[in-house]
């Protein structure tokens, strides 16, 4: 029921957070949101891979609990660096792109826009002048 509660809270930080952008008050509302989540599943998490289960029935072929938690994480870790080595493939192959991530994204934000139209009026029309008297 605590769990509940804690994801139930983390959920509604977060969601609170969005609309206020990048304030930083939003920034504290997510990261007491994530301390929460994992407040949550963390004590589960640990001890699901420390203890083992005790309602075998008899002899079987297959592996302890133990033995299946410490592939579970032998397994995330092999998947942590390929992700990490594809990341890194991926980055070296990017023809063009500079260091400063700021700049590469500066310049695709830009680099799109253009004027609609080129004869447009100095300024807009307005609805309360004639247009006699411009």
């Amino acid at each position: 029921m605590i769990v509940q509660y804690l994801v139930a809270t983390a959920c509604l930080l977060f969601v609170l957070s969005l609309p206020l952008g990048k304030l930083p008050f939003a920034g504290l509302l997510r990261r007491w949101a994530g301390f929460l989540f994992l407040v949550a599943f963390l004590p589960s998490l640990c001890f699901g891979l420390i203890t083992t289960t005790q309602h075998q029935h008899g002899p079987s072929a297959t592996p302890s609990r133990t033995g299946f938690s410490f592939g579970a994480v032998v397994g995330f870790i092999i998947l942590s660096v390929i992700a990490y080595a594809i990341l890194e493939v991926r980055k070296r192959l990017r023809p063009g792109k500079s260091a400063d991530a700021w700049s590469d994204y500066v310049s695709l934000r830009t680099a799109g826009k253009r004027p609609v139209g080129g004869d447009r009026p100095a300024r807009p029309a307005s609805l309360f002048e004639d247009p006699d008297d411009r």
